[in-house]
């Protein structure tokens, strides 16, 4: 690939990446998606299973924080952004208070807002269950 011209000239390759899927109500049919991925890595460098691992570990990290913080009472993907310097440090309090969440004992994010919304004044550890 003649890279000299291209827009993106850390791109070796780009891989066509097929998922089909089904949602989990019942009587869904199964949906099909198509993405393209670009990668640094040169064409045979790597196998198609090292390649479908480096995907699944980007997509790790968008649907373990990334997905939370949009599909939440934040909403962080539709938030007007008045400036880059507020938006950045919203950003990061946002990883802090995901990082200190025990979600294992709230059914969803938004259940932890909740809960927590409702406890403000409770003396108690503050991120534990009262």
């Amino acid at each position: 690939m003649d890279t000299e011209f291209s827009p993106f000239p850390h791109i070796a390759q780009i891989i066509k990446c097929t998922r089909i899927y089904r949602s989990t109500q019942e009587g869904t049919e199964p949906e099909m998606a198509v993405r393209l991925f670009g990668t640094s890595h040169e064409y045979g460098s790597k196998t198609a299973a090292q390649i479908s691992n480096m995907i699944r570990e980007h997509w790790s990290v968008e649907n373990l924080n990334h997905w939370k913080r949009d599909a939440t009472y934040w909403r962080e993907d539709k938030a007007p952004k008045r400036n880059a310097r507020g938006a950045k440090n919203l950003a990061l309090i946002r990883n802090a208070l995901l990082a200190v969440i025990p979600f294992e004992e709230f059914e969803s994010l938004n259940d932890a807002f909740d809960y927590y919304r409702e406890k403000r004044a409770a003396r108690s550890h503050p991120l534990r269950r009262v």
